[in-house]
């Protein structure tokens, strides 16, 4: 038996033997985050478990559509306890927000992931840099329990697929990915629709709001960077919030011969998001985690209470070297 068997038998036993679940996510949630808790949570209440979701930030409009998202709440109440809470999608324990306390008081705490993290924590850890969602590693987790899987909690996986791997374009995808998404096509899901509710939702605001970005576009490094800002000045001129922002920094991409776009946009008291996509060639998640963010290689982010000029020419500059070997 594999250490990766071992881990998987050891979590089925878990899943199988505990009640009493909190499961939480990452601040500022994406596809993955919420569709990997949710789908998670709807099979655990099909086993008859007890379980409670939790995130920092609320729900972003665009997966509002996702089954079972009334169960999330963004507050812990201070006498709470769980027998295990389940780390999802989350490669620093920080960025679990108020749930972080509660791993010291857990019984057992559970670590389900796929992003490259120099602080590992859990006492069993389900991590794997190479898959590409957490909801494609839970898929080989629900395989090896026997579960059976509602068209509710498969909405909520394949919508967790789909969206990190840019709807399968990343290099993240493999032929395991495909085979976890063609399992829940079979439990219902309808690739169109779940498309469509992510990506054809666009408010007014929000298309404003996506030309007020895109006319800060600065290519740098002779067109191999591609820098984007945002602030609070256009949430304000379009009626949006930060969370409109979503899937925006991917859009220099596309621009021919840029390796890698960079999105700053203000979060709160003073600190500013620095989002960081690359075509595959640049590992960006080596960038975030030298100023104490994460991700994986062709996508991550870090926070920074530098102001957006300085924080650019930094990272132009570590691009310049990293370039320079292309």
């Amino acid at each position: 038996m594999t250490e990766r068997d071992k881990i998987l038998h050891r979590l089925a036993e878990v899943f199988k033997a505990r009640d009493g679940f909190l499961l939480a996510i990452h601040q500022n949630p994406d596809g993955d985050g919420l569709g990997s808790m949710l789908g998670l949570a709807l099979v655990l209440l099909g086993m008859g478990k007890e379980v409670t979701c939790y995130c920092q930030d609320p729900t972003p409009d665009y997966l509002d559509f996702l089954p079972g998202k009334e169960m999330v709440r963004t507050a812990i109440a201070p006498e709470a306890s769980f027998q295990v809470v389940v780390a999802l999608d989350c490669g620093d324990a920080a960025r679990l927000g108020e749930a972080e306390r509660l791993l010291e008081t857990a019984q057992v705490v559970v670590n389900i992931d796929h992003h490259v993290s120099g602080k590992p924590f859990g006492d069993l850890s389900l991590v794997d840099v190479s898959v590409s969602s957490t909801a494609e590693l839970l898929m080989e987790l629900f395989e090896r329990m026997g579960a059976e899987l509602s068209y509710e909690a498969a909405v909520n996986l394949y919508t967790g697929i789909m969206t990190d791997t840019g709807s399968f374009r990343f290099d993240n995808v493999s032929k395991n990915t495909f085979r976890a998404a063609a399992r829940l096509v079979d439990a219902g899901v309808n690739p169109w629709e779940i498309y469509t509710a992510c990506y054809h939702s666009y408010s007014l605001g929000r298309l404003k709001l996506l030309s007020l970005v895109l006319a800060t576009f600065r290519p740098a490094l002779k067109g191999r960077v591609g820098c984007l800002r945002a602030d609070d000045e256009m949430f304000e001129a379009t009626g949006t919030t930060r969370a409109d922002l979503e899937g925006f920094v991917d859009l220099p991409r596309l621009v021919k011969g840029l390796e890698v776009s960079l999105l700053i946009s203000p979060k709160e008291n003073g600190v500013f998001g620095v989002s960081l996509r690359s075509n595959g060639r640049v590992d960006v998640a080596a960038i975030a985690e030298r100023h104490g963010g994460g991700g994986h290689r062709s996508a991550a982010a870090f926070r920074t209470e530098e102001r957006p000029e300085k924080v650019e020419r930094e990272i132009i500059g570590e691009l310049a070297r990293v370039l320079e070997d292309l």
